[in-house]
């Protein structure tokens, strides 16, 4: 069995997105053990995460996030396969 899962939509016949997904099965030795003691660990690193957490919050105010080019076309895609028609306009009409 495989360790991870896929989910690709795909196009129904009626024009609707239907998700379908691979599940996954996990053993019981797959999952490592809870960390009792995690609460207390995050609690004294607190101070780090909130900093770091700022420093990041700053980077992005700065320096927005970028949508790289393979994103924009993944969402063109699958607007094209919501509304045909629109994607008929934007290659016909431009």
């Amino acid at each position: 069995m495989d360790s991870g899962s896929i989910c690709q939509p795909r196009v129904h016949e009626r024009d609707c997105i239907v998700q379908t997904c691979n599940l996954t099965y996990f053993r019981a030795g797959d999952f490592v053990k809870e960390n009792i003691h995690l609460e207390q660990e995050l609690l004294a690193e607190l101070s780090r995460i909130l900093n770091r957490a700022l420093v990041g919050l700053d980077r992005i105010s700065r320096q927005p996030f970028t949508v790289p080019k393979a994103s924009e076309e993944a969402v063109t895609s699958l607007q094209d396969l919501l509304s045909p028609m629109s994607a008929f306009v934007r290659d016909c009409c431009d």
